[in-house]
């Protein structure tokens, strides 16, 4: 592999040549006194006053861009280094954010069981599991990351943010209704709800070490196997919601997410 040859040293080669070219072959292949000699230099350099002024002009422009360039560099420097400055202090909330949302999530879990247990048995009885709430200055959090965030982190932290809305919508709206109404097809909301809610802890085992700061973030995408272990870190076994045979919440995430044993492909 030819490694890239750098910028400064093209610049010195051909200022060396430059030099040998027109001060010191004529010097050397002219005989005579020093001044004899310098005066031959002179005359060379009269011949080729167009050449000459035009490599000066050009000394002056590579001059001016090679102060352009650092200048720009320095500029973005600054900014990379204002931006990880901001991604730490941003992330040092996050640390302490994340525990909040698995505690959220976890509450989550519990109404989403119940409510499929009260589908599933068409029980009458009112829900008595609380419903868990999530504070908006939490989701705040995660989107102030996302301006200082790598891009494949600012995906999840929005992805986040979008789900967290979402499923308290979508839970709110299941938990309202009275068990009577509920219809068959609310069970696919639940597993869906399940999904999201099973994703998004995946997400906080990503997130968990790159907040801290012991790791780059992890961009790989999520496997339906990583869903199905944080389906049950939430306490939820993914085999008990199930409509019917190879329908339910397994077949599901194994149906729309890669699993390690298979290459992923976008």
């Amino acid at each position: 592999m030819i490694k890239k040859f750098p910028l400064y040293s093209i610049i010195t080669v051909l200022a060396l040549l430059y030099l040998y070219s027109m001060v010191l072959q004529p010097f050397c292949v002219s005989g005579g006194t020093f001044w004899e000699r310098w005066k031959y230099v002179k005359e060379t350099w009269e011949t080729w006053q167009t050449f000459n002024a035009a490599m000066i002009a050009l000394a002056a422009s590579a001059g001016a861009l090679i102060a352009s360039y650092k200048f720009h560099k320095s500029q973005l420097d600054a900014a990379e280094d204002e931006r990880i400055r901001n991604l730490h202090v941003c992330l040092a909330n996050v640390t302490h954010e994340l525990g909040n949302l698995i505690r959220y999530l976890e509450g989550t879990a519990s109404v989403l069981n119940e409510l499929w247990d009260r589908l599933r048995t068409r029980s009458a009885e009112p829900l008595t599991v609380p419903l868990a709430s999530y504070s908006t200055s939490g989701r705040n959090i995660f989107l102030d990351c996302i301006p200082y965030a790598e891009p494949e982190a600012a995906i999840v932290f929005r992805t986040m943010t979008n789900n967290l809305q979402l499923i308290n919508d979508r839970v709110e709206n299941l938990r309202s209704r009275h068990p009577d109404r509920l219809r068959p097809s609310a069970m696919w909301s639940i597993i869906d709800s399940i999904r999201m809610i099973g994703m998004m802890r995946a997400y906080v085992d990503k997130l968990y070490e790159y907040a801290r700061g012991e790791t780059v973030f992890d961009s790989a995408p999520l496997t339906s196997e990583n869903v199905l272990q944080a389906i049950e870190h939430l306490g939820l076994n993914p085999n008990h919601y199930s409509i019917q045979a190879e329908q339910g919440l397994v077949s599901f995430i194994n149906n729309t997410l890669p699993s390690e044993a298979d290459p992923y492909e976008p």
